[in-house]
């Protein structure tokens, strides 16, 4: 090989080697760079899911509410409408010993009424 061949063999290998390092700078840069991202997400997320968290929390504890206040309800409810039978069994039996004194008192003052207007004999039970 000659000296000429020689350095030039240097030379290519020198500017290889000098694109080799810009090239290898420029990934380090960009490494750097998506590190830097990859820890900006890493902390939003970690941001994120504690809000989200606090959330969930929330969500739980109303949810709960929630249920607790419906057995109540149901609970209330059902205490309701058994008072309400009551009530409605009371109420048919009140109309019917109603109608039975109604009924005796029509047949005491047809008597009455009969005796009074002179058909004679007492009154009938």
């Amino acid at each position: 090989m000659t000296s000429n061949e020689m350095e030039r063999a240097i030379e290519f290998l020198l500017k290889n080697q000098a694109n080799y390092d810009a090239r290898s700078e420029k990934t380090d840069q960009r490494i750097e760079q998506m590190s830097r991202r990859i820890e900006e997400v890493a902390d939003n997320l970690t941001e994120f899911t504690r809000v989200m968290m606090g959330h969930v929390e929330a969500q739980n504890a109303a949810n709960k509410s929630f249920r607790q206040t419906m057995r109540e309800l149901a609970k209330t409810q059902q205490q309701d409408r058994q008072q309400t039978q009551q009530d409605i069994s009371y109420l048919a039996q009140a109309q019917l010993k109603t109608q039975q004194e109604i009924s005796d008192l029509t047949k005491v003052v047809n008597n009455l009424t009969k005796f009074s207007s002179g058909n004679g004999g007492a009154p009938q039970e």
